[in-house]
């Protein structure tokens, strides 16, 4: 168990028995119809039919501002030509040095496995348009909406992957000693809160890619805003209460630069609900690569098989919803004897 300033207690990181988690379980259930439709099958491609699709397939033209399916002024990777919508479908350029074809493989094994495949998108394969270049294909969590906002915010406290070049690994180690990424496992990459009715007037941007990077202090009011009403607060407490109750069992995995990605449509306004997923895979790693870094490193007896940094953001996140599903963890902790820091 590890604290994170401001929010004492916030990283449960301690082993639990499955036994623990029956009421969570049967309380995320509630939260399973508010993801996106998903098809039975993946169709053979999905580029669809017509000229449209074709001229892309075939690399022709740039795309628009907003694509059917999604906003892309709310890409906040800083790939926005890597991304294109189609409908309910997303689809993401694989990126180079590997990255791509792990994100691929990861999002394919976990979108395939019963446990997972609640908290990430459906994975629909990977097509190759006619410039060659290589398309990872998944659910659109936008799909469907006039109006979407979304917050991508990114969850751990590690963002480098095993064997990264030095550079970059001492650039992430500064980035996380110097962000909330270090004392909260969370930072902000981007995220627009409506104005009043839930208007384009007054909008507000945050994040550090639009150059606003809440602080410690300022990140529970940020994401209490964006989700606006008690009834999205609510549903993205149930989810991050099931992810936060599956990460606390699961060793098969550990997630570095990953993301949660918030959404709703603000032309639905009080009435929107939201849609939540894991998403960006690039730097999942098998808990055995890990274990294999750590004994190149001379740390296998502190070697722990669990995601500590991703427990403690989810941790950080769950102080900050706080409310009924904090209550019920609780109640399950309680229930099983164990401590809880409050």
């Amino acid at each position: 168990k590890s604290s994170v300033p401001g929010f004492p207690g916030s990283c449960f990181v301690g082993a639990r028995p499955a036994a623990t988690f029956a009421p969570m379980r049967a309380a995320f259930t509630l939260f399973r119809p508010l993801r996106p439709p998903r098809s039975a099958a993946p169709p053979t491609s999905w580029w669809g039919a017509g000229a449209a699709a074709a001229a892309f397939a075939a690399g022709a033209g740039a795309a628009s501002s907003c694509d059917i399916g999604g906003d892309r002024t709310q890409i906040y990777s800083g790939h926005v030509e890597m991304v294109r919508f189609r409908g309910t479908t997303l689809m993401k350029q694989l990126q180079d040095e590997g990255r791509g074809d792990r994100e691929a493989r990861a999002l394919a094994s976990l979108s395939a496995s019963a446990a997972w495949s609640p908290f990430v998108p459906k994975y629909c394969g990977v097509d190759t348009d006619g410039e060659g270049r290589r398309w990872l294909c998944m659910d659109n969590l936008t799909a469907g909406m006039q109006r979407p906002v979304v917050m991508d915010l990114k969850v751990g406290t590690r963002h480098w992957s095993p064997g990264e070049k030095e550079k970059k690994r001492l650039k992430e180690i500064q980035k996380s000693a110097t962000t909330t990424i270090g004392s909260l496992g969370l930072r902000v990459v981007g995220c627009k809160i409506p104005g009043a009715d839930y208007s384009d007037d007054g909008v507000e941007n945050w994040g550090y890619k639009p150059g606003r990077d809440p602080t410690a202090e300022e990140l529970p009011t940020v994401i209490q805003r964006f989700l606006r009403t008690e009834s999205r607060i609510r549903q993205a407490r149930v989810f991050t209460a099931g992810l936060l109750a599956h990460f606390r069992l699961q060793g098969d995995y550990v997630f570095m630069g990953s993301s949660l990605l918030f959404a709703y449509d603000a032309a639905l306004g009080d009435a929107a609900p939201l849609r939540v997923s894991m998403i960006d895979f690039g730097h999942a790693h098998a808990m055995a690569e890990m274990r294999a870094e750590a004994a190149a490193e001379g740390r296998d007896e502190e070697f722990e098989a669990r995601d500590v940094g991703y427990l403690c953001g989810l941790g950080s996140l769950m102080a900050m919803l706080g409310g009924e599903a904090a209550a019920l963890y609780d109640a399950a902790d309680d229930a099983a004897g164990v401590a809880v820091a409050r």
